[in-house]
């Protein structure tokens, strides 16, 4: 299936969804990508995605592991991470062919959903998923989360993510409380968007209800 959204009939603005845990959107110009934008997306060192076809068939080849080229590190804001050229060429195209407008995100790596959203079910964008990851991971961590990871790591593990928080102090961040990106400690590297099932339906918390929002597994390495 084609992946040139261009001329659907989808509005030109999108709008932050309302206060509450959902990852929130600020609201910027709609962007339609033209034909053959995820061959324009890479220069022409970068080996085009196009060769690959990824299992993922709805959803963004820029986005899904086995096909993505960009990965980059959540540490940082995704704009200053990405290649500009990459980045602008992207971040406005939807997540899925259907034009999904919520999404659930979870990791192996830390324990913590991002929900996204955008309000009157305008299109989720690549820009969307990079920016609820990047957000999320800034958080502090409370003190009742600290409480149980802390009891499930071992000490080798604590050491990691205590190291984790001194490099991204010394690197610059002048917030000396722990936050949720020294908790991966190395494994910051995005490498894209799998599909688990088994996984997404054991991370779901007990006695909540099924719905038909799209759960997708962020992978991340060092």
């Amino acid at each position: 299936m084609s992946w040139n959204p261009a001329g659907a009939p989808w509005p030109q603005q999108y709008y932050a969804a309302p206060p509450g845990h959902v990852f929130m959107p600020p609201p910027q110009p709609w962007i339609r990508p033209g034909p053959g934008y995820w061959e324009q997306a890479f220069p022409q060192q970068i080996q085009p995605a196009t060769s690959l076809r990824s299992r993922y068939t709805h959803l963004n080849p820029i986005l899904a592991s086995d096909t993505t080229q960009i990965k980059y590190n959540v540490r940082s804001k995704p704009r200053a991470e990405i290649d500009p050229y990459v980045y602008n060429a992207n971040a406005q195209t939807p997540v899925t062919l259907t034009a999904a407008s919520t999404l659930r995100l979870i990791s192996r790596a830390f324990p913590w959903s991002i929900d996204i959203a955008t309000k009157h079910n305008q299109p989720l964008t690549c820009e969307h998923v990079w920016d609820a990851i990047h957000a999320c991971l800034q958080v502090k961590v409370e003190d009742s989360e600290w409480g149980f990871i802390s009891l499930a790591k071992k000490p080798k593990e604590r050491e990691v993510i205590e190291r984790a928080m001194k490099k991204r102090i010394t690197d610059g961040d002048g917030d000396k409380y722990l936050k949720r990106i020294d908790i991966i400690g190395d494994a910051t590297m995005f490498k894209g968007l799998d599909k688990d099932e088994e996984f997404a339906k054991a991370r779901k918390v007990p006695g909540t209800k099924d719905s038909n929002v799209e759960v997708w597994v962020i992978k991340l390495g060092p």
